[in-house]
This record gives C-alpha cells, sequence and structure tokens, in this order.
C-alpha cells in the first residue's frame, strides 16, 4: 500500500509538471501568433518611409483592428503630424493614395498652425500644416 501511494505520488507530480509545461507552451505559442501577426507592420514603416517626403513628418501613428477573418485581416491606420505646406502635404497625400499598401487613403483635416522650434541659442516659429490622414491596411 505505501509503495502504491509512493508510485502515486510520483505519477501526480510528473502530471503537474506536464501540465506547467504545456501552460507555459501555451503562452510561447500565444506570443508567437501574436508577433507574427504583427510583422507586417515592419513592411508598413517601410513603406510609409519611402512614401513620405523631406517637409513632411508625423507626430502620432495608431493602428487599430477594424476586422479579422481567418488570416486575413483589416487594421485602421491614422497619421497625425505636420508639413511645411500645403503643397507638400499634398505631394505626401498623393504619394500615399498610390502606394498599394495603403487603401481608403483619405485626409481627415488640414490647418495652419505654429510650432517653436528651440536650440541652445534662441527658439524658432514656423508656420507648418497639422494634419491627419486616415487609412486601410489589408493582410494575412
Amino acid at each position: 500500500m505505501a509503495d502504491m501511494q509512493k508510485h502515486l505520488g510520483v505519477t501526480i507530480e510528473e502530471i503537474r509538471k506536464t501540465e506547467q509545461e504545456i501552460e507555459r507552451l501555451n503562452l510561447q505559442e500565444s506570443f508567437l501568433k501574436r508577433f507574427t501577426k504583427n510583422q507586417p507592420f515592419s513592411e508598413l514603416l517601410l513603406e510609409l518611409s519611402q512614401t513620405i517626403n523631406p517637409q513632411t513628418w508625423l507626430i502620432k501613428l495608431d493602428i487599430d483592428p477594424i476586422s479579422e477573418e481567418g488570416d486575413q485581416f483589416v487594421r485602421s491606420v491614422k497619421l497625425y503630424g505636420y508639413s511645411f505646406s500645403n503643397d507638400e502635404l499634398g505631394e505626401f497625400l498623393t504619394r500615399l493614395s498610390g502606394n498599394p499598401v495603403f487603401q481608403q487613403v483619405i485626409l481627415m483635416y488640414a490647418k495652419e498652425t505654429q510650432i517653436t522650434v528651440s536650440d541652445p541659442k534662441r527658439k524658432s516659429r514656423f508656420k507648418v500644416i497639422q494634419f491627419q490622414i486616415n487609412s486601410e491596411i489589408m493582410g494575412s
């Protein structure tokens, strides 16, 4: 009887270790699924860097899910930033619209404002165009 209880104790301990290992592997699998799902964002950033012009810059980038079916997903992309002129912003918008990665590109607003740039010797104020552009990206 004592041998049987000892054997059962060892077996129960092995079961607990196996359950812990399964839980650890499930967490790793979950992480890898999220990581590989987010992998296209590096491609998005590369495309964005090749599309934007030097007179336009981003201060914020929001990426949110819209829908997901199986391996396919659609994400909302919101770009917030500044440009030195309406013409420069228009050029960026045209290039972005022509890029196949970005779908349904919409300029939500563009307004003239001023920004202050400080360096060690002085502060300078510049007139710029503040904007928000909404778009969608699709992937698998």
